[in-house]
């Protein structure tokens, strides 16, 4: 998924090339990588192995990584089965053996390999001598180029210095990361600096802007698989290539990996993608811009960045913004489990952050959406949506916690790609039948609404009247009010979650012994809102009391551990609900 990088490499040969020439015969290009680690540790770092990859322009492993034992002095591997073309070789020395362990030292080189090509590091010596590629750099706005920087020895060989050890500046109409990745505000030249104590070492770039279009839509997709359900981001992709042939429906999406949280990274870093359309199982797509690491998809602004810089290059007539992660509902993190034991909202496991429901209008940003589709768990509540009502038409989401494999994209959005001229609600069923028409979902529980928020106010004045009315009454049917908790419709009730299907629950009090007739029309006014709020719903038979929102129902013993939270949603501040549930039986 890689666009708008127009790169001009300019690499020389005083980069430490050896061994050029001969050509790569039938099998194309080679690379011979050796490693001397005689002078290991004596003035440098040291290690027991090291992991080389030779990786594409946009991080991705052009081969398979290989693994180098510190075995004798020299050690050496050979790279094939590449096509000709600009590469960027990281090398990890490992303080364990099998490339496993910290790492003690990185050497990274571009190269540009047509032929048999060669190169070597030292390890444990000093770097005497350094160099920046690419030496000059085309880019069109929004793209970005990464430049990297290399230290070598009095023997001109590769340097392994600490992580980051590179200071990088940039002159010109640009910023640039601490992954040495430039990013040009504006059309004009500059050059890219990297310093290391006193050597330094430049290069060149010149931007161009590129000319915004505008289709009829454009689904922003927040892809945060800085966690363990990174192994389905790829696959989603594949969904949205299979379709991104309309080019009146556009696909971005801002997607993280995290390659220290060991979960099969296919990069590692941030990275911003135009979808492009490919019916096969690699990533055909095209990179917009690399972000590179230290990028917190757990920061409320970061959402918001990523929409407004979606808008001002991919400008559309109606926009979807879908959030790809784990979800927790209203409630920012919980105690659960060992392997989840902090979720929220976009949650990052790497920093360590979520973005918090009273967050998400300012994540949202400044303008109304027409979607907002959570491809996350738990998060179809109604203080989730009411939250929001403001900043999206329609809110899709699930009330359960939905397969790890996320939304079908394919099947959701081929109403959008067959019909993008369709009413915004018309087109947010796609997600409802998207999820139902998966054969392997039929053993999970499925649960998928769209919910119109221009009927929450409604909705909200409804149940304001029923915990009033159950402030008042519900001291005569304390009974009914905890039956009711324990049979209606729950949701992953683990961590202390009461999370209950807001139709269900009305029809299980309704239902109970001596509930009060007041309470019985509260109940029915309620449900009525419910059904006038929902678009589309749609749930299989393992939740099979599902209606399309849910919502607390915590008691007043398990209201007050995150009572101050739920206070300041904008549901509180427009109903009782909040003041029943600190004082429910």
């Amino acid at each position: 998924m890689r666009f708008g990088l127009i790169i001009s490499l300019i690499v020389g040969l005083a980069f430490s090339l050896v061994g050029c020439g001969g050509g790569g015969g039938p099998s194309g290009p080679t690379f011979r990588y050796s490693t001397n680690w005689s002078q290991a540790g004596v003035t440098g770092p040291d290690g027991l192995s090291q992991r080389i990859r030779l990786l594409n322009l946009d991080d991705t492993d052009a081969v398979n990584p290989v693994i180098l034992a510190k075995s004798s002095p020299t050690t050496t591997t050979t790279f094939a089965g590449f096509a000709p073309g600009t590469y960027r070789l990281r090398v990890e020395l490992r303080s364990l053996a099998n490339g496993t362990g910290s790492i003690n030292g990185v050497c990274e080189r571009l190269l540009t390999i047509s032929s048999a090509t060669a190169m070597g590091t030292d390890v444990g010596t000093n770097a005497i001598t350094m160099h920046v590629g690419p030496a000059s750099a085309a880019i069109e706005t929004p793209g970005s180029v990464r430049y990297v920087a290399t230290a070598f020895d009095a023997s001109n060989q590769g340097v392994f210095l600490p992580e980051g050890a590179f200071a990088w500046g940039v002159t010109g109409p640009a910023t640039v990361t601490t992954d040495g990745i430039v990013v040009p505000m504006g059309a004009g030249n500059g050059a890219a600096t990297a310093t290391l104590g006193g050597l330094d070492a430049s290069g060149d770039y010149s931007a161009t802007a590129g000319t915004p279009t505008t289709t009829k839509w454009t689904v922003m997709v927040y892809m945060n698989a800085a966690n363990n359900l990174e192994a389905f981001s790829l696959p989603n992709i594949n969904q949205m290539e299979l379709i991104a042939d309309n080019p009146d429906v556009r696909f971005v999406v801002q997607w993280k990996e995290a390659e220290v949280l060991n979960n099969g990274s296919l990069f590692n870093g941030t990275k911003r993608y135009l979808v492009k359309h490919d019916t096969t199982p690699t990533l055909a797509s095209q990179l917009v811009q690399d972000m590179g690491s230290g990028v917190d998809m757990g920061d409320k602004q970061t959402l918001r960045d990523f929409i407004a810089w979606t808008k001002a290059n991919y400008p559309a007539q109606r926009y979807c913004v879908v959030v790809w992660n784990h979800g927790n509902g209203w409630r920012q993190f919980i105690a659960q489990q060992a392997d989840y034991p902090t979720r929220g909202v976009s949650y990052d496991d790497e920093t360590g952050h979520g973005i918090a429901t009273a967050d998400i209008p300012y994540a949202l940003g400044p303008d109304q959406l027409d979607i907002v589709a959570w491809d996350a768990s738990l998060m179809q509540m109604l203080e989730v949506a009411y939250q929001i009502r403001n900043q999206a038409q329609y809110v899709v989401g699930s009330e359960e916690s939905p397969p790890a494999e996320g939304f079908p994209y394919d099947l959701v959005f081929k109403p959008m790609h067959d019909n993008p001229d369709a009413t915004t609600r018309d087109l947010t069923k796609g997600f409802i039948d998207g999820m139902l028409a998966v054969p392997g979902y039929h053993t999970k529980k499925i649960t998928e609404s769209s919910i119109e928020t221009a009927q929450l106010p409604a909705l909200a004045t409804a149940l304001d009247t029923l915990a009033l009315d159950l402030i008042l009454n519900s001291g005569s049917f304390p009974a009914a009010i905890q039956l009711a908790r324990n049979t209606a419709q729950s949701y992953l009730p683990l961590g202390g979650r009461v999370y209950r299907d807001l139709y269900d629950l009305c029809v299980k009090l309704v239902a109970g012994s001596g509930v009060a007739p007041s309470t019985i029309t509260a109940c029915q006014n309620v449900r009525a809102a419910v059904l006038n709020a929902l678009a589309w719903e749609g749930h299989n038979s393992n939740s099979a009391n599902s209606h399309g929102i849910s919502i607390d129902f915590s008691s007043s013993a398990q209201y007050p551990a995150h009572g101050t939270e739920y206070d300041g949603l904008s549901l509180s501040g427009a109903t009782n609900w909040n003041e029943w549930l600190s004082q429910a039986p």
